[in-house]
């Protein structure tokens, strides 16, 4: 295989920040979370490999790191990712639908300088 440069490609904001390819919408097509100067931003893919124009999630500001994970075990990813809201700093766990819609679910994490985060299995249980 090789890579080429898409031209007309509508991402857009994404400097600094984290892109991510899952399936969102279990449509069998890979989807584009990314996560950077625009804030949160999802990009449904077709089916063709022509992504729709991007949909802010939450009006966040500016994005850094984010991870997918299939937390509740239903086929769909949920998100997890950090960003600006309201002026300070944002920690935000969003569940997915299925047809990739995101519900923000409530944390409570402060002081987030420096931090790392990831999803794991830590009592294995799949």
């Amino acid at each position: 295989g090789a890579f080429g440069e898409v031209s007309g490609a509508p991402f857009r904001g994404t400097m600094g920040g984290t892109a991510i390819l899952a399936d969102v919408d279990k449509d069998s097509d890979l989807d584009l979370f990314t996560v950077g100067t625009q804030g949160p931003m999802l990009y449904l893919n077709d089916g063709s490999g022509t992504f729709a124009e991007g949909t802010q999630l939450f009006g966040l500001g500016v994005g850094g790191r984010a991870v997918m994970a299939d937390v509740d075990k239903d086929g769909a990813p949920e998100i997890l990712f950090s960003g600006i809201y309201n002026g300070i700093d944002a920690l935000v766990y969003c569940k997915n639908d299925g047809a990739g819609n995101f519900t923000r679910e409530a944390l409570s994490v402060t002081k987030l300088n420096g931090l790392f985060y990831d999803f794991a299995d830590v009592d294995n249980d799949g």
